[in-house]
């Protein structure tokens, strides 16, 4: 026994719990389970220590240092409840990861499509507030090129009325300041259009990387909180070779008194499902 417990010692990260277990017996047959040596290897042991000796009355060392269990069944019902315990805990705790994570899941993609939309928003709207500017500085151009000409004509005709004979030089030059006047204006309105394009064209090729990014970016973290959500599902279980009871209805199944003798019952494995009907619970209830 001190033997076996040293190599349980070794290997101590490999499991989770020790069992000492012993039919019933005369009082000579248990007597070596009093052993100081043995009581002190189990007191000391780095995990739990079941133990389960004999009859109810009957009592050693180890009872007092270790987990006693009246007999060898308690000890073993008492393993089969803490892992069912434990099974159903952890049943629970992976259900609520599962609904909190979806949760958050649809309430980031909410947030990633709200924020594109108002991307789109404002940069539609930015765009249509620079052709307005650049509607207004065209007309403010022409209204000036017009109001510049009207103004040299005018000139012209004044000339010509006032100075008849020197009318032709007179007309040439005007004529030519004309041109330029026109050539100005042409030229200031080209630039200025060729400006306002330019700052457009800026504006959209700033946004698009940034809101590509965002997408993205909002893209890799859904796809990493559904790996995530993978993880922790309880059907994986069902690769390990257990099954999921449930009802016909879908009620799950974690106690025998929840289907007597006549129950449909559908199976879930890992491919495929059977449907059974129980035959009622057991005579000792399961526990051995």
């Amino acid at each position: 026994m001190l033997n076996a417990l040293d190599a349980f010692r070794l290997r101590a990260q490999e499991l989770d719990v020790v069992v000492i277990c012993r039919g019933g017996g005369s009082r000579t047959d248990l007597a070596w389970f009093d052993s100081e040596a043995l009581g002190r290897a189990v007191a000391g042991f780095p995990l739990p220590v079941v133990v389960g000796i004999g009859h109810e009355q009957d009592r050693s060392v180890l009872d007092e240092v270790g987990r006693r269990c009246k007999t060898p069944t308690a000890a073993a019902q008492l393993l089969v409840e803490t892992v069912q315990r434990s099974l159903e805990a952890l049943e629970t705790l992976g259900t609520r990861a599962l609904t909190g994570a979806s949760r958050r899941l649809q309430d980031e993609r909410r947030r990633a499509a709200d924020r594109g939309r108002r991307l789109g928003l404002a940069a539609r709207a930015l765009l249509d507030r620079e052709l307005v500017q650049l509607g207004h500085r065209r007309q403010r151009t022409g209204l000036g090129a017009r109001a510049l000409l009207g103004a040299a004509t005018e000139r012209v005709a004044r000339l010509v009325r006032d100075i008849p004979r020197a009318g032709w030089v007179l007309l040439a030059g005007q004529r030519t300041f004309q041109d330029h006047v026109r050539r100005a204006v042409a030229q200031g309105a080209r630039r200025d259009l060729g400006t306002a394009r330019h700052r457009v064209e800026q504006l959209v090729r700033a946004l698009a990387p940034g809101s590509e990014r965002r997408l993205r970016h909002e893209s890799e973290r859904s796809e990493l909180r559904a790996r995530r959500l993978r993880l922790v599902d309880p059907r994986r279980v069902l690769e390990r070779g257990y099954s999921i009871l449930r009802t016909t209805n879908g009620t799950l199944l974690t106690a025998a008194e929840m289907a007597p003798a006549g129950t449909d019952v559908v199976a879930e494995l890992k491919r495929g499902g059977l449907r059974l009907r129980s035959e009622g619970p057991t005579a000792d209830g399961g526990g051995d």
